[in-house]
């Protein structure tokens, strides 16, 4: 695998394919789970301004409620902590599941030589 540095990944609002795909990065670099679901939840907080900005933006010109738009522009940690819970159910733990992507020991230890300090 060539990985070149920086590396830069991004979707539309930052926070499902974004959100998800760091967060999976995240445990795989051995961070606990409580801690990628707290920083995951940070994304409400410093796009707080932005969203509601594009909140009210977009309710004047759909003509929609902006809440139902709020949801589609804020992150619920729940929903990656179902994620994570649907992958120690059907792989038994994070681990088991990296594996089966092809991600063993050796190159969770790369992983981490690389973006770990």
């Amino acid at each position: 695998m060539i990985l070149l540095l920086p590396l830069l990944f991004h979707c539309t609002a930052g926070k499902d394919r974004t959100g998800f795909s760091s967060a999976f990065i995240l445990r795989a670099l051995g961070v606990d789970k409580q801690t990628v679901l707290d920083e995951y939840a940070l994304s409400n907080f410093y796009r707080y301004e932005y969203n509601e900005e594009t909140i009210e933006k977009a309710a004047k010109f759909y003509g929609l409620d902006q809440r139902i738009l709020r949801p589609m522009m804020s992150v619920r940690p729940e929903w990656l902590e179902k994620g994570f819970d649907e992958i120690d159910k059907q792989y038994g733990n994070f681990d088991n599941y990296l594996l089966e992507l092809g991600v063993d020991s050796t190159a969770k230890s790369k992983l981490r030589m690389k973006f770990l300090q």
